[in-house]
């Protein structure tokens, strides 16, 4: 096998190491994002819980 093939094989499992890099990075950040959202979610649900027995409590007023 020639050094050409060699060369070739090391540049295309660099440039796949980058791209697996690069995409592992952004569904970090994705996950973070997604985190994020779903502790808002669950902090409206306690939110909204707490609305509803407030207004239950002024109609029996």
């Amino acid at each position: 096998m020639t050094t050409q093939f060699w060369i070739q094989i090391i540049a295309y499992a660099i440039s796949v190491g980058c791209l697996y890099g690069a995409l592992s990075t952004r569904l970090k950040m994705l996950e973070k994002k997604v985190d994020i959202h779903n502790h808002l979610v669950e902090r409206m649900y306690k939110v909204e819980a707490r609305l509803n027995m407030m207004e239950g409590r002024l109609e029996d007023e």
